[in-house]
């Protein structure tokens, strides 16, 4: 079982990974920083199926707002964001 948390930056911005029994997610402070991971979609593909292999549920949270879940299925706001997650179901 997965638990912790792990604070840092991404792009020089602050990122925040928590984990527990029900799955991981990952927030960030910006929609800027949510932006920017988008370019960055096709490299984490590999990450993505590890964890999907493993049945870790996979969820988003940025700027405080409702979290958005990217795995087991990409909801359908971050398949419009990003389209690679729609090979993720």
């Amino acid at each position: 079982m997965l638990a912790g948390r792990l604070t840092g930056t991404l792009n020089g911005r602050p990122a925040v990974i928590e984990a527990d029994a029900a799955g991981v997610v990952l927030s960030l402070r910006s929609l800027r920083t949510a932006w920017d991971m988008r370019r960055q979609a096709t490299t984490l593909l590999p990450a993505l199926g590890l964890l999907r292999q493993g049945r870790v549920a996979l969820q988003m949270r940025v700027a405080g707002l409702p979290s958005v879940a990217l795995l087991p299925r990409a909801s359908l706001l971050a398949r419009l964001a990003v389209p690679e997650l729609g090979s993720f179901h």
